[in-house]
């Protein structure tokens, strides 16, 4: 029977067992099409999975994910590509948070894709994580001065010092933080 024959509580069954008991490079084409799906849970299961099978086709497959619309298929991606520790994502991570800019309505995506940025941080980071020291979301200031006190770089250390002055105490002390780490 073809993926595309199965019901949504079948291929619900599928992709969950395929998340819990792990799957092989041969199952990554089921998985794509799952990926598809117009049923959430379906779309989750299958971003577990492909999470669990860790290969550079299934972290490829992953990658190519990350627009989707919705934001948990989203979050869940992003914390499969972290755990895969995969790289190759930071600039198609960076390009969705420049895209979209200030993304106050999805909180839960815009803290995924700065979490995989702070856990990769490089210089090429500096400029997105600066701009979101004040952000809406307190996860997403909480995130951002720990990956600029990662960075380490001269710019990174001026973006902190300007928001530990400027943000005040209470949004400003994650930046004050990341500065007592950096020795300044």
């Amino acid at each position: 029977m073809a993926w595309s024959e199965l019901g949504s509580k079948e291929q619900r069954s599928v992709v969950e067992r395929l998340a819990a008991l792990g799957g092989t490079d041969a199952d990554i084409p089921l998985l794509a099409g799952a990926l598809r799906s117009s049923e959430r849970y379906v779309r989750l299961g299958a971003v577990r999975a492909l999470g669990r099978i860790g290969t550079v086709r299934a972290a490829d497959l992953l990658q190519a994910n990350l627009p989707d619309a919705d934001p948990p298929i989203v979050a869940h991606s992003v914390v499969e590509l972290m755990r895969l520790e995969d790289k190759r994502a930071v600039p198609v991570v960076q390009r969705m948070l420049t895209e979209r800019g200030d993304d106050a309505d999805d909180p839960v995506r815009e803290g995924s894709l700065v979490a995989f940025l702070v856990r990769f941080a490089d210089r090429s980071s500096t400029d997105l994580l600066a701009a979101r020291l004040n952000d809406a979301a307190a996860k997403v200031r909480r995130l951002a001065p720990i990956g600029l006190g990662r960075i380490g770089s001269a710019d990174a250390r001026s973006a902190l010092e300007v928001a530990a002055g400027d943000l005040g105490w209470w949004r400003g002390r994650w930046a004050r933080k990341a500065l007592r780490r950096l020795g300044g």
